[in-house]
C-alpha cells in the first residue's frame, strides 16, 4: 500500500472534525481511542496513491504502558493493517471524491487553494494530499 490514502467509505466528511481523520499519510495513527478508532477506521475502505483500494481490517496497540501516555504527542503509535481488495479507483474517481468531500468543508482560503491544488493534479498522491 502506498501512501498517502483516503477513506472513500465515509462520503460525507464533517467540516466540524479534523480532516486527518479521512486521510492517512502514513500507515498509522498516535491516538489509541476505540471510538474513534470504530467509527473512522475498522472495516473502512482507502485509497492509497495507486488507486487500489484496501479495507482497514485491523490495528495493532502498543503495549498498556505506552498508551498511558498517549497524551505525549506522536509518543503512541498505533498500527494499522489493511487486506488488499480487487477494487481500484481511477485518477478521476480519485479526484471527483476529494472534490466532493471538500466541497464540505468549511469555507476559507485553504479551502479555495485545496480545490485548486486537487484540479490541477497529475498524480493520485497529489490529489489525496492537495
Amino acid at each position: 500500500m502506498k501512501f498517502p490514502a483516503a477513506n472513500v467509505s465515509i462520503s460525507n466528511w464533517n467540516k466540524d472534525e479534523d480532516y486527518l481523520l479521512y486521510v492517512l499519510e502514513k500507515e498509522f495513527i498516535y491516538n489509541p481511542d476505540n471510538e474513534l478508532y470504530q467509527k473512522y477506521f475498522l472495516n473502512n475502505l482507502f485509497v492509497d496513491s495507486n488507486g487500489h483500494i484496501y479495507k482497514l481490517i485491523d490495528r495493532k496497540l502498543p503495549s498498556k504502558i505506552i498508551q498511558l501516555f498517549s497524551f505525549i504527542p506522536t509518543f503512541c503509535k498505533v498500527e494499522f493493517i489493511f487486506k488488499k481488495t480487487e477494487q481500484k479507483m481511477t485518477l478521476e474517481q480519485v479526484r471527483q471524491h476529494m472534490l466532493n468531500q471538500i466541497m464540505m468543508l468549511a469555507d476559507d482560503q485553504n479551502k479555495v487553494d485545496w480545490l485548486n491544488n486537487i484540479k490541477n493534479a497529475t498524480s493520485f498522491e497529489e490529489i489525496i494530499f492537495g
